[in-house]
């Protein structure tokens, strides 16, 4: 990992605090490839003893991956 100088670093502007977004439906790993699909093997989801949904949503995974390039793009340079 390349080292800031400490001015440099003083002088970045701090990074953004992280942020949790979740598509509205979204299931476990929703920027996945691999197809939704139900696993009753797990009993503590939303409804318990129902399972729960885990898989991908293209349209998820698109919007996932498009903020963070953008994300990346903004803070490059920035200090952590």
């Amino acid at each position: 990992m390349r080292r800031i100088p400490a001015a440099a670093a003083r002088a970045a502007p701090a990074l953004p605090p992280p942020r949790c977004n979740a598509p509205g439906g979204a299931h476990r790993q929703f920027d996945g490839t691999a197809p939704a699909r139900l696993r009753r093997d797990v009993p503590d989801g939303v409804q318990p003893g129902k399972g729960v949904h885990i898989g991908g949503r293209p349209e998820a995974r698109a919007a996932a991956r498009a903020r963070l390039v953008r994300f990346r793009r903004e803070t490059r340079g920035r200090a952590a």
